[in-house]
Formats: C-alpha cells, sequence, structure tokens
C-alpha cells in the first residue's frame, strides 16, 4: 500500500510546486509600472529646445524648433503624447520655412524596469496647424526681389492690415506627419533630460517639405 500511495504523494507535489510558480511568472510583466514618481504615467514637457533644418526643392534652411506638452501612459510601455511645436528656418539664399502646429500621437517606451536610468523610445503623430514657406525654398520665381531675412521680418504694420505682407512668402494650413525616436535619461522617477530626433514632412501650397530637428527636452512626470 505504502509504494501506490508514494508516487501519488510526488505527482501531487510536483502539481502543487508548479501551479505555485506559474502565477509568479505568469503574474511578472504587469507589475511594471506606469512611469512617475507617483506611477500616474502623467508627464509635462514644460520645455523643448534644439536645431532644425528644413529640407524643400529650392534649398536648405537652418534655424530653431520648440515645444510644450504633455505624455499620458495608456500602459507602463504606450502612451498618447502631444506637443505644440513653433518653428523657424532661413538661409542665406532667401529660403526659409516656419511652423505653428499641434502633433497628438503615440510612443512606445522600451521600459523593463521602473527605475530604467536610460529609456528608449520611438513614436509618431499627425501634425495640425499652418506652416509658411519662401518662394526660394519651394522652388519657384520670386514675385519680386525680396528683403533680407523675409521670414524673419516681421513689421507689425506689414503683417496686422497696414501693408500686403511679402508676396514671397506663401502659408498652408492641414496636417502631415511627424515621427520621433529618442531616450529619456531619467536620474528618478520624477524628472528626465531627454535628446530626440525628429523628421516631419508637410505640404506647403502643394510642394512637400521635410525638416529634421534635433532637440532636448525637459521633463518631470508624477
Amino acid at each position: 500500500m505504502s509504494m501506490r500511495i508514494a508516487p501519488v504523494a510526488v505527482a501531487v507535489g510536483i502539481v502543487g510546486a508548479t501551479a505555485a510558480v506559474a502565477p509568479t511568472r505568469a503574474g511578472a510583466e504587469p507589475q511594471l509600472p506606469r512611469a512617475g514618481g507617483l506611477g500616474r504615467g502623467l508627464t509635462f514637457d514644460p520645455f523643448e529646445i534644439g536645431a532644425t533644418q528644413a529640407f524643400g526643392p529650392g534649398g536648405t534652411a537652418y534655424g530653431v524648433r520648440a515645444a510644450v506638452g504633455f505624455q499620458l501612459d495608456i500602459d507602463a510601455r504606450w502612451a498618447f503624447r502631444m506637443p505644440i511645436v513653433f518653428g523657424g528656418a532661413i538661409s542665406g539664399d532667401h529660403a526659409g520655412y516656419g511652423e505653428l502646429d499641434v502633433v497628438p500621437g503615440v510612443v512606445y517606451r522600451f521600459r523593463d524596469d521602473a527605475d530604467q536610468p536610460w529609456v528608449p523610445y520611438v513614436g509618431g503623430g499627425m501634425k495640425i496647424g499652418a506652416w509658411g514657406a519662401h518662394l526660394a525654398m519651394l522652388d519657384r520665381p520670386l514675385v519680386e526681389p525680396p528683403a533680407a531675412a523675409a521670414l524673419l521680418d516681421w513689421d507689425w504694420d506689414e503683417h496686422h492690415g497696414d501693408g500686403d505682407g511679402d508676396p514671397n512668402i506663401v502659408t498652408s494650413a492641414g496636417a502631415g506627419v511627424e515621427l520621433w525616436a529618442g531616450a529619456e535619461w531619467r536620474p528618478n522617477r520624477w524628472f528626465a533630460l531627454t535628446p530626440e530626433l525628429t523628421y516631419s514632412q508637410v505640404r506647403v501650397d502643394g510642394v512637400s517639405v521635410q525638416a529634421l530637428s534635433e532637440s532636448v527636452t525637459i521633463r518631470f512626470t508624477l
């Protein structure tokens, strides 16, 4: 009798040990919390600044990109992001470009630990806003000889009803695309510095204009 009972006891012990280990392994993935000091996954980006290069069929312009925005975790790795972007670029041959838009999108972060010091990510969104470009940037004939640095010549009278504006600058409103790749450097769960590479493409008066930006963002996460 004892020899029959022994194999049954061993089998029951193995099944019990397996059942005890299985929930631990299955439950390991959901234990990764959302980002932030409180684990809420709510991120504020009060300041982003960097260099930008705009490319059109008529030339290349160089300038500055700035943004503010927020990010909200969908889960421990996916997040909804929406920056408000301001940008402008000029060149010596009068090619120039400017933008004002919002970019709702999503990012995926390669997170495995709540205290991970470097968190790489990729993502993208839809640019919704307005863009302006000089005819030289679009490789179109000029209406008249342009003034120097036309895109930055924001004369109040000229642009607020007392003048006709620069006829060599065209503007468009609509939608474009923006892609992000970067990495968060997190000395703690509350704060991060984020170097980022951004690519965007829009159409100004039917002509494709692309931009490549290298920026750094200050980030606070709850």
